[in-house]
């Protein structure tokens, strides 16, 4: 499965769900879910991430922040390490508690992010798992309907400045559950960016600053071939397929590494098959090389251009208006 790419910029918010390895539950228990929501307290304070809504469920759970220092992934790896150390200690396991990376939408205006904010509170109420909204005991509703004393990390201004009193929130919250969805937009969590075409095109182009990586393959990305991928390389680079595939001993070539970085993101090629490719001694030359190249992104500005423009291009040949419309999803 190719790796989403973290759009980071002070600032920006996000709807974070992340599920269990192997489809499994993230929480035995209650005391589980009390041991989560500690640890983002701990991650809120430590890293000034603001929490304004979040719902825990059996095998996933949803969180919808915003991050003043553009620092989303340092945040998210706090709050997951920490906890599956927890969970594995008090349950006497090891090894991964959560599938993988965890997926990060950005989300743009006011209307897109309330849509995040109706679609997550909802989320007990479509499992059958509450009888009556703001009953679930695990999320972040029954404190805006002032049901129960909200957390002390929970920032609630934002959204409580929305709406003029608690039944308006509840009758937006409500109208989620009908057949008609009115007024604000539907929310699609298929989509990596979430908002107006103006704002995904300017998140795209970099307007927004300085941000993890500009790219918007996502994880529902069709896997590409590694012509494509070389192809889009030798294009962003304006360098031959000689350069992308073979590099001189003692020299470093900057469209090699970004083509292996690809090739290992959105392919099914093995490493055994990157180091025939690119022409390495072994597995471990590749690994070597991917860390190189993963080091070089945040410290070189030519191979993080290079990288951003790459997929882009690739992006473009690979229909990403289906990842980024803000047509109503199903």
């Amino acid at each position: 499965m190719a790796r989403q790419h973290r759009i980071q910029y002070p600032g920006a918010w996000y709807h974070v769900t992340h599920r269990g390895a192997g489809r499994q539950d993230i929480y035995k228990n209650d005391i589980d879910r009390q041991v989560f929501l500690k640890q983002i307290a701990e991650t809120s304070e430590r890293h000034t991430l603001e929490v304004h809504a979040f719902c825990l469920m059996t095998n996933h759970y949803h969180l919808l922040v915003r991050t003043p220092n553009a620092n989303l992934s340092t945040a998210m790896r706090h709050l997951n390490s920490t906890y599956t150390q927890r969970f594995n200690r008090a349950h006497q396991t090891d090894g991964a508690v959560f599938k993988g990376r965890y997926a990060a939408q950005l989300v743009g205006e006011d209307d897109y992010l309330l849509s995040v904010v109706r679609y997550l509170h909802l989320n007990p109420a479509r499992a059958g798992l509450e009888s009556e909204i703001g009953k679930y005991r695990w999320s972040s509703l029954a404190a805006y309907l002032q049901l129960k004393r909200p957390p002390a990390w929970l920032d609630m201004t934002w959204i409580n400045r929305r709406f003029s009193d608690v039944a308006q929130f509840r009758r937006f919250i409500q109208s989620g559950l009908g057949a008609v969805i009115e007024e604000k937009p539907e929310f699609d969590e298929s989509k990596l960016i979430l908002g107006s075409p103006e704002f995904c095109r300017d998140i795209l182009s970099g307007a927004h600053g300085s941000i993890e990586t500009q790219a918007s393959l996502n994880s529902s990305t069709p896997k590409l071939d590694f012509n494509s991928i070389s192809h889009a390389v030798m294009i962003s680079a304006r360098c031959t397929e000689q350069e992308v595939l073979k590099t001189k001993p003692g020299q470093r070539s900057i469209p090699r590494l970004v083509a292996l970085s690809l090739a290992s993101e959105f392919t099914d090629l093995s490493r055994s098959d990157l180091a025939l490719i690119f022409g390495f001694e072994s597995r471990r030359g590749v690994s070597t090389a991917l860390q190189l190249v993963s080091q070089l992104k945040n410290q070189d500005t030519d191979v993080r251009h290079l990288y951003a423009e790459a997929t882009r291009r690739l992006a473009s040949e690979s229909n990403p208006i289906g990842h980024l419309s803000t047509e109503t999803g199903t």
